[in-house]
């Protein structure tokens, strides 16, 4: 029963140690991953790289492209607010018309819209980076 009891804390030891590392030295997905995955495993989506985007790809974060009810959408990732609100201004240099909701920032990640967007689409997306 003993040697039971000790080899039980051994395992409860090595998995708290491995918990422990993974903390230390494992890697969070980034916002971009838990979008990616979101639009795809919960919404049924087909992601693509948004490397065609000479604005988007600038993204520190990185960005993806898809289309919400045969919307187009590229989604730039960024680091803060301040370079969301230069990807902004970077589209907006090029295509002054571009109003919200078509072009928007909203937290740390930048929406290019193909068209005017439906709350539906809005909803779908904001669902998977909020």
């Amino acid at each position: 029963m003993l040697i039971g009891l000790g080899v039980a804390g051994a395992l409860v030891a090595a998995q708290t140690a491995i918990g422990a590392q993974h903390r230390l030295f494992g890697r969070d997905p980034s916002a971009r991953e838990l979008a990616r995955n979101c639009l795809v495993a919960g919404k049924g989506l087909t992601i693509d790289e948004a490397a065609q985007d000479p604005i988007a790809s600038t993204a520190s974060g990185g960005a993806v492209s898809t289309a919400v009810d045969g919307n187009p959408v590229t989604l730039s990732f960024t680091e803060s607010d301040r370079e969301a609100a230069h990807i902004i201004r970077l589209y907006s240099e090029i295509a002054g018309d571009l109003e919200p909701p078509q072009l928007q920032a909203r937290g740390h990640f930048v929406s290019l819209w193909s068209g005017e967007p439906t709350s539906i689409q809005l909803q779908t997306l904001y669902d998977c980076t909020a």
